[in-house]
């Protein structure tokens, strides 16, 4: 069948894809996906990448607030007949549903995530994209990452997604191709940290909505350049001629942005899209403004003067990241990282998500799940993280002593052939060491905040220090694995190797001892 403006209507034609919690398949209009997502009833979306999850599930939030912002509700309905209700009072000058259609061929009136082209002209848009791959925002090296433009017979709810992805989340990729607002920077990462309660991809929804709808006074508070009411939460309902800026002012703190001019397009029964540059970005904020927008999953980060937007590298969400992160000293929280009453005293769930961006390249999708146990649940509550930086700041340390006053030392050793005196600064030995240290850090990541909060869950002080302890020991067995493992595959002088071993494995006990006296006073020079 043709995809034309009725059938790619999402209010009222099924679109998307899913499988329900009983593992049957469906394909559904989007107040039906927000009425199946009430009921936490949807397991997964088939068309869904990695890198569009987030990208979907701050749409579905921000829309879904917004659309019960304008109703005056703070009660998200269960039903799709309602969802389409609510979602139609957010373009009530738009009788045929023209914001929710992936397809409009009247270019004068906006599409879904597609503002109107003032010029009247498809041919404003000059370049054209056959799949929904190319139009995303990831950006690969020479197809070897992953392949682009494989996606010859896509789907509605591919190019759907593609589209959410690319309008919310991409970044500036050179000149006519500006970004969101909501990152620090053209060359940084729209982030996502937040708190979940266990559940599936409803939950998550249902719990961020509501939560919109309780900050929303402190929304208004903290921004205070947005629209005191009536501001403009679609972005895409305003024509753009890619010429004329969207000032904060006008905005809602809940805005859903588009950030390039695209048009999707029915050629011979299939989608296509079609896309323009644009002479400056969409959204006009203040030269400095450093990405802070309230985006409710965005840490800001203080630590080096000004408020700035969470920036995530290609190292990702490694434990030393995270752990700053959660340093109420570097970073204020983001609002939706907050754990609050309403979610419960069971256990809960820190997410975290961003897509690294950098000059032209993509430097990977980096996504982690962190459980939370209810014991520790409190300790993410507002302005209750001191007592969890504090905690984690100290063994961040300790595993960096066990990086570089332990094992580095004892690997130093067994590479230059247990010497008189290590050079700290030999290329050859120093590279090698490398390998064996970073594997040490991967180890400690994989415990490093289930062993953190069961330390932080214990009320009694000596219990603590008996945990630190066999903390402290388990790290030191690790840094031995790593030795051992060094011994075993490495080439050594065979006249000096069986010294050279004992000389290391020597070395890391007592460094370890040394680096770690205050928890060990009756242990020095002895290995337990």
């Amino acid at each position: 069948m043709p995809i034309d403006r009725h059938s790619s209507n999402w209010l009222t034609t099924p679109i998307v894809r899913c499988r329900t919690r009983e593992e049957q398949t469906a394909i559904l209009s989007l107040p039906a996906v927000y009425a199946l997502l009430m009921v936490d009833g949807i397991s997964s979306f088939p068309a869904l990448r990695p890198h569009q999850k987030q990208p979907l599930h701050a749409f579905l939030v921000q829309v879904g607030a917004l659309a019960l912002v304008a109703a005056k509700s703070t009660t998200p309905p269960d039903t799709a007949d309602d969802w389409r209700v609510l979602l139609r009072g957010l373009t009530p000058h738009f009788v045929d549903d023209e914001p929710w259609c992936l397809v409009v061929d009247d270019l004068s009136k906006p599409a879904l995530l597609q503002p109107s082209i003032p010029e009247g002209t498809i041919d404003a848009l000059k370049d054209s994209e056959d799949t929904p791959d190319a139009l995303d925002m990831l950006v690969t090296s020479k197809n070897h990452d992953l392949k682009g433009a494989r996606m010859r017979h896509a789907a509605a709810d591919e190019w759907l997604f593609a589209l959410i992805t690319l309008q919310t989340m991409e970044g500036f990729l050179g000149a006519g191709n500006y970004g969101i607002s909501r990152m620090n920077g053209g060359f940084a990462s729209r982030p996502s940290v937040g708190i979940a309660t266990l559940g599936g991809f409803g939950a998550r929804v249902r719990r961020d909505m509501q939560r919109l709808i309780e900050i929303r006074g402190e929304a208004m508070a903290a921004n205070e350049y947005y629209a005191r009411e009536r501001g403009l939460g679609l972005t895409w309902l305003i024509p753009w001629d890619g010429v004329q800026h969207l000032q904060p002012r006008e905005l809602d703190p809940y805005y859903v942005e588009v950030c390039r001019r695209i048009r999707l397009v029915e050629r011979d029964g299939a989608l296509m899209a079609r896309r323009g540059s644009s002479k400056a970005a969409r959204i006009a904020f203040p030269k400095g403004y450093n990405g802070v927008t309230g985006d409710p999953w965005a840490p800001l980060n203080r630590a080096d003067g000004d408020p700035k937007s969470l920036t995530v590298d290609g190292a990702g969400f490694h434990y030393r990241r995270v752990a700053d992160i959660l340093d109420p000293e570097s970073f204020t929280p983001a609002p939706l990282q907050v754990a609050v009453g309403g979610d419960g005293t069971a256990s809960l769930v820190l997410t975290l998500a961003a897509t690294a961006r950098g000059q032209g390249e993509t430097q990977g999708h980096h996504e982690r799940t962190i459980h939370v146990p209810p014991k520790a649940v409190r300790f993410f509550g507002a302005g209750a993280g001191d007592a969890l930086a504090r905690l984690a700041r100290e063994r961040v340390g300790q595993a960096g002593e066990m990086r570089n006053r332990v094992l580095k030392p004892a690997l130093l050793t067994l590479f230059q052939n247990q010497p008189e005196k290590l050079d700290y600064k030999h290329v050859a030995s120093n590279r090698k060491s490398d390998i064996f240290l970073s594997a040490l850090d991967r180890e400690i990541d994989h415990i490093f905040f289930d062993d953190l909060f069961f330390e932080l869950s214990e009320d009694d002080h000596d219990v603590r220090d008996q945990i630190r302890r066999d903390w402290l020991l388990r790290l030191k067995a690790i840094a031995q694995a790593q030795l051992a493992t060094a011994e075993a595959g490495s080439p050594i002088s065979h006249v000096r190797r069986y010294m050279s071993r004992a000389a290391a494995e020597s070395r890391l006990s007592s460094a370890f001892f040394a680096a770690f006296a205050p928890y060990f006073p009756k242990a020095r020079g002895t290995t337990p």
